[in-house]
């Protein structure tokens, strides 16, 4: 009698200790993880926003309907912030204060982290895989902030490279958009530029949704760059290429990531053919069986979508979390979880680009996941690699 009672009694303190743990970490219970994120979910943004919204409800159905993480299944709660940073931080505070979330992930856009981040840092809580390619977002590193995305520091480097070297062009022009994104991205390939000691022929700007980029086209035409760098994304792009076309002129066309994405081909036509485009994943027609498991995911979750490039930035965030997470095991805690981000080392998540964080202090940018890109073609409206990983030339010249 008293060994059975001594037998419950233990059994019953290691089950009551193991719900009591649960209870002292917000967002955990004995079978659910509570996870947060702010998206543009609507307005010019959508775009963007959906399909990253698809591929994480999609990734997490899939670790729910196999039991979860260490038995304790993910829930979701994502709330559209317009892409308006203001609202970014109201969404940050009622994720926290009302929702009380276990961790923030895949929080969307630079401006927005920025915004709502010195209030997430105030209550202590990680942000997986926060998309934003600016240098501001990790610079200087945010000791709560993990961002996945290769930064714009490289993006234009990596182009000018593949120009110069690899095409053998004389000569550069570039069309950026006017604001802190296309700024900044113009800054640093003009500063890689100067590696090769070149100068740009010609730069052209425009606003955002500008209705008309007519007038652009035509002093680059008359400027007559052997190769135009279009630092733009969808309908500008579009109207950019096609406008160059109807005046007959044909130079090299270089695009930014997320140009290859499936529907901004469709708007710019036959006009993008040839047009070399960055990459920070493999292509979705890929034999990868991840790229494969992504697009049957989508597919079965979200029959009515169009499986996206821009979707995996929303299943590499997911993956990452998960991937963290089993590695803790059942005692999951944000310091814990903080402490298996710093400890990612060249992470394949079979998509893309690998990923690897430091702790604060052993790296110039311990907070930035990846920081390569492919470079491909678009052939038949289709975007093919063209090369293995890269990164910009630290010597050109050389």
């Amino acid at each position: 009698m008293k060994k059975a009672f001594l037998v419950f009694f233990l059994v019953s303190s290691f089950v009551i200790s193991g719900f009591s743990h649960a209870a002292e970490v917000t967002g955990i219970t004995d079978s659910e993880i509570k996870l947060g994120s702010f998206l543009p979910l609507s307005g010019t943004l959508v775009f963007l926003g959906a399909p990253i919204k698809e591929a994480l409800v999609s990734y997490f159905n899939e670790v729910n309907a196999m039991g979860g993480i260490h038995g304790r299944k993910v829930t979701l709660i994502l709330e559209d912030d317009e892409y308006k940073p203001a609202r970014s931080l109201a969404i940050a505070r009622k994720l926290v204060t009302a929702d009380k979330i276990f961790a923030f992930i895949c929080n969307q856009g630079t401006a927005t982290n920025l915004a709502a981040y010195p209030y997430i840092e105030s209550q202590k809580i990680p942000v997986v895989g926060a998309l934003s390619n600016s240098d501001a977002t990790t610079q200087p590193p945010k000791y709560y902030l993990f961002t996945i995305l290769s930064p714009q520091s490289i993006e234009g480097p990596c182009l000018v490279d593949y120009a110069f070297r690899t095409l053998k062009l004389k000569s550069l022009g570039m069309l950026y958009q006017n604001d802190e994104w296309g700024g900044n991205a113009y800054r640093h390939t003009l500063g890689h530029m100067k590696k090769w000691d070149k100068e740009f022929k010609v730069v052209q700007t425009f606003e955002r949704l500008a209705p008309d980029l007519s007038s652009q086209a035509i002093k680059m035409r008359d400027a007559d760059p052997e190769g135009v760098i279009c630092y733009a994304l969808g309908k500008e792009a579009g109207l950019f290429i096609k406008e160059i076309h109807k005046l007959g002129w044909h130079p090299r066309l270089f695009g930014a990531p997320g140009l290859n994405e499936e529907r901004f081909l469709k708007l710019m036509g036959p006009a993008a053919e040839g047009m070399i485009i960055l990459s920070p994943y493999y292509p979705l027609y890929s034999d990868k069986p991840e790229i494969k498991r992504f697009v049957a995911a989508m597919e079965k979750y979200y029959p009515g979508s169009i499986p996206s490039v821009m979707g995996l930035m929303g299943w590499s965030a997911a993956d990452l979390f998960t991937h963290c997470a089993q590695k803790i095991g059942r005692d999951l805690t944000r310091e814990k979880l903080v402490e298996a981000l710093e400890s990612v080392r060249d992470y394949d998540q079979g998509i893309g680009a690998h990923l690897t964080f430091t702790k604060m202090d052993k790296s110039p940018d311990p907070r930035r996941g990846a920081r390569d890109f492919l470079i491909g073609e678009v052939v038949k409206g289709r975007w093919t690699q063209r090369t293995d990983w890269v990164r910009p030339l630290e010597k050109p010249l050389e």
